[in-house]
Order: structure tokens, then sequence, then C-alpha cells
């Protein structure tokens, strides 16, 4: 087995130059067969997916959480939209998916509370960095979906609480 495996590393390295182009122009073509296959693929295996993760963490929690801070640290918006997902699940409100960015760019990137400009260059903690607010609050009742988002200055939200604007 040993040898087989060797025989097809250096096949692989041998042809590499050739091979990458045409496997990326592939999975270009064809992405939305390969996500079906590849989600029904970890439906079909998510005990085993679930334990290899688990497997890993006890291995070593330390790496792991190093791991995942550093994740958290290079893509806030990713965790951002993740909890807001979750507070919108377990209020039973309607969500529908849209970008930080995007929302940004058609409030002007003025805060739509204290009606000052946000800097697209400063990040959380700072009171005066962009950030996403519900104008009819998650908490009541207030869909997350476009219409009902707008920025704000993350310390004008905090400020706002759970009020309606």
């Amino acid at each position: 087995m040993d040898a087989v495996r060797a025989t097809n590393l250096a096949s692989y390295h041998r042809h590499r130059g050739k091979r990458l182009p045409i496997m990326r122009a592939y999975g270009a073509a064809n992405r939305e067969r390969i996500a079906q296959r590849t989600a029904a693929w970890r439906e079909a295996n998510r005990d085993a997916i679930l334990e290899r993760k688990r497997a890993r963490y006890r291995a070593d929690p330390e790496a792991h959480r190093a791991a995942n801070s550093a994740y958290r640290l290079a893509h806030p918006e990713v965790f951002r939209a993740k909890s807001r997902r979750r507070r919108a699940v377990l209020a039973g409100v309607p969500r529908e998916p849209y970008d930080e960015l995007a929302i940004f760019e058609r409030d002007g990137w003025e805060c739509q509370l204290c009606h000052q400009p946000v800097d697209p260059q400063l990040r959380w903690p700072n009171p005066r960095a962009a950030s996403i607010d519900h104008r009819i609050p998650i908490t009541a009742g207030g869909p997350d979906v476009p219409a009902n988002v707008q920025l704000a200055h993350s310390g004008c939200n905090s400020g706002k609480r759970e009020r309606v604007a």
C-alpha cells in the first residue's frame, strides 16, 4: 500500500501544475452541484464529523480555543451574523440574510440614530464603530430583515437598548 501511495503522490506533484487550472475550472462550472453533493455527504456523515471534531477538541482544547479566537478576530461579521440569526430563531421572528456592508452603504455611512458620520476604519469596542441596529428590536418582535435594520454607532446602538426608535 505504501508503494502505491508513494507513486500516486509523486504523480500528483509531477502533474499538479497542469491539473490545478482544470480542477479550478471544473469547480467554478459545477459550484452548485458540488455544494449539493457536499451538503448531502455532510448530512449523511453528521455523527462521524461531530465525533472527529470532539476528538480534536479533547486532544488539545487550548489549540482549539486559540484557533477559534484567531478566526473570530479575523471575521467578526460572521459571528455577528450568527448571533443575529440565533436570536431571530429563538424569538420566532422572520429573518432574511443580508450583508452588513450593503446596509452601511445603503445608509451612506451615517448613523441613523444621531445622524453623524461613521468611520468605516473604526472597530469594536470603539463606541464610534459601525454596528447594525434593529429599528424594531428582535426582542419586541421585529424581523431580522434588511428593511428593519439600519447603521448606527456602536455607542448609540447600546444607548438605545431595546427601545423602538
